[in-house]
């Protein structure tokens, strides 16, 4: 999630090249997330490359934990 709120809307590839991580074990770290409905995985055409982002759900999660992760 930290790496989405940095990097915005981003292709799954661009994703797992910044996160250092197979696709395939992206897709699955991911899938919780999007279950919850805090992070989308979309393609924006029918065969095209699919776009990651942070929903409004997910950055409101993401900054509220922030705090909690700094021990503030």
């Amino acid at each position: 999630m930290a790496a989405l709120d940095t990097l915005g809307q981003v292709l799954q590839s661009e994703l797992a090249v910044a996160l250092v991580m197979d696709r395939t074990t992206l897709i699955r770290n991911l899938s919780p997330l999007v279950a919850k409905g805090l992070v989308v995985a979309a393609r924006e055409s029918g065969n095209g490359p699919k776009m990651i982002a942070l929903t409004a759900a997910g950055e409101r999660t993401y900054r509220d934990a922030v705090p909690q992760w700094q021990g503030v």
